[in-house]
């Protein structure tokens, strides 16, 4: 629009109808209340101010429309240029940007309350956000363009038809923003909680608890012990392997690493460096020997001890010799028969010579 057209339209008192100064009103608030919206919306993504920034997002928003309507600004979706319509200030002047500001601001509180503040547009006034913001709107009469008719008329639908389409596609993308369930967005990773483990709900809170806990404990044993007991009982080898070497680290001779033999988990490290774990057998673990315990002997007698070899005893604890009962060795007197079981050659012939004998 040239400053000629403007500067007629103000001269002659080219005024709005109701009608333009209602719709004008309508679009406006329209496109304030989608960015307010919109804006709002996208800072649920980045901040937790959802819902609580709304006067910074519409100010936000007034600001971008009213660059829109800036006679300054090259614009191809301004409201006031789809209705035909241009903004003055007292002087017939292009207002400051401020003033044009002020305007938008006001219009939808003025058009949200009952039309409040469009009353005297009724009666061929100016509405309460123009005089306000010491602005008027003034219509521009193509007749006072020089510019073809059609072209004056093809840019003014052109401008309807982006306001539209902008106006409507914001209020959507705010409406799916806020009216569709979205997941909840966790920002701090905590550990390898993944959304689903395979493993039941009371273990996975409980997991979620041992992570949290070892990140802020990170050389208490005790959670490294409850984890690895968690992995064990879910199968989550890989991740009991880990908690392992960081026992080991801890308290190389923790019981809890008999697990790495017991059951073929690999720690690298551990094994190799500890020299390698004992036999099971040793330990006092494992399930013991499978061999049948003797029954004994029915001849034996079951109170009997093992003897104590006598250099183990002390001196003043060992027992007094007992007497030798057998007889001294010698000869035998004449006419006493052999004893039973002794050789006879073995008998009284022992003795002296008979008489007789040589």
């Amino acid at each position: 629009m040239t400053v000629t057209a403007r500067n007629i339209a103000w001269l002659g008192r080219i005024g709005l109808s109701t009608r333009q100064h209602l719709g004008l009103a309508l679009m406006e608030t329209s496109i304030l209340l989608a960015w307010t919206v919109l804006l709002d919306s996208i800072l649920r993504f980045v901040t937790s101010m959802f819902l609580n920034a709304l006067p910074l997002t519409f100010l936000v928003s007034a600001n971008i429309l009213a660059l829109l309507e800036s006679p300054s600004y090259t614009r191809m979706a301004d409201p006031l240029r789809a209705f035909g319509l241009a903004e003055v200030d007292s002087h017939g002047r292009v207002p400051s940007g401020w003033r044009t500001l002020l305007r938008v601001l006001l219009t939808p509180v003025s058009f949200m309350l009952l039309l409040a503040g469009f009353i005297p547009v009724f009666f061929g006034r100016r509405s309460l956000p123009e005089a306000a913001a010491g602005v008027e709107l003034v219509f521009l009469d193509p007749s006072h363009d020089p510019r073809p008719l059609d072209t004056i008329l093809d840019e003014r639908r052109r401008n309807n038809r982006n306001v539209l389409i902008y106006t409507f596609l914001s209020l959507a993308m705010a409406a799916v923003i806020l009216f569709v369930p979205l997941g909840s967005v966790h920002i701090t990773q905590t550990g390898r909680v993944q959304p689903d483990l395979g493993i039941s709900a009371e273990d996975t809170e409980l997991l979620t608890m041992y992570l949290e806990m070892k990140q802020r404990f990170p050389d208490s044993i005790e959670y490294h012990v409850r984890l690895a007991s968690l992995y064990y009982r879910n199968d989550m080898d890989d991740d009991l392997a880990a908690e392992l070497r960081e026992i080991a680290r801890l308290d190389p001779d923790h019981p809890m690493l008999l697990l790495a033999e017991d059951y073929g988990l690999y720690v690298p490290g551990l094994i190799e460096e500890a020299g390698g774990f004992p036999p099971v057998e040793d330990t006092g673990f494992g399930p013991g020997s499978l061999e049948m315990p003797q029954s004994p002997d029915s001849t034996s007698d079951s109170t009997s001890t093992e003897p104590v070899p006598a250099a183990e005893i002390p001196p003043a604890e060992q027992p007094a010799p007992e007497p030798d009962s057998t007889p001294p060795a010698g000869p035998e007197p004449s006419g006493e028969a052999p004893q039973a079981g002794s050789d006879a050659s073995t008998g009284s012939g022992q003795g002296a010579p008979a008489p007789g004998e040589v």
